[in-house]
């Protein structure tokens, strides 16, 4: 690290985050086809590896096409293997947590890459300003240091800024409440 210009790699932070999102699609992919295709158990009534083989490649063929099966009597049992419906922990609260998380060690709000679901329109505004704040702080940062090291002035262009709207929203809501107005009574108002 010591004589490097950056800090850990966003690939090493984030590898955990990936691997763990990864297994738990695999494990829910895997799950759901079980309960589209679930497992078979068979017990049957010899230890002879050659009938054994025979019959499960027999059985292999029929379940993926779909086939019906017909065996003599009391030859074999079966039985369904299968995952009892509500018996696994539900994953998307799971995957939702990785992908906020994984969004908050990258450093960018969702709001930016076009995620805005889970977002009141007052929580986006506040997600991007505090993105908007730090850009600007570490492009401020990139043109001092191209000043200092190459006596070069360049000006990077800022983020699109929302300071304006939030001031022009915040000062009709001071309006609004200094002449004891609230909120429904400007719908109302607005509907009649």
């Amino acid at each position: 690290m010591a004589d490097e210009i950056h800090g850990t790699s966003d690939i090493e932070a984030l590898q955990q985050i990936v691997t763990a999102n990864n297994e738990s699609f695999a494990d829910m992919k895997k799950l759901m086809h079980r309960h589209v295709k679930p497992i078979m158990g068979f017990k049957l009534d010899t230890d002879d590896t050659t009938k054994i083989n025979a019959f499960s490649a027999k059985m292999d063929a029929i379940i993926n096409k779909g086939e019906n099966l017909y065996v003599p009597k009391d030859t074999v049992e079966f039985e369904l293997i299968s995952v009892p419906a509500n018996a696994t922990l539900n994953p998307l609260p799971w995957r939702e947590h990785l992908k906020n998380y994984f969004f908050q060690v990258v450093g960018i709000p969702q709001i930016i890459l076009g995620s805005s679901g889970e977002f009141t329109e007052s929580t986006a505004k506040i997600a991007y300003l505090a993105f908007q704040q730090s850009v600007e702080d570490e492009q401020q940062d990139i043109e001092d240091a191209v000043w200092n090291q190459l006596q070069m002035e360049i000006k990077l262009n800022f983020p699109a800024s929302l300071r304006n709207e939030m001031l022009s929203d915040e000062a009709k809501d001071g309006l609004n409440q200094e002449m004891g107005m609230q909120p429904s009574d400007m719908a109302a108002g607005m509907n009649e």
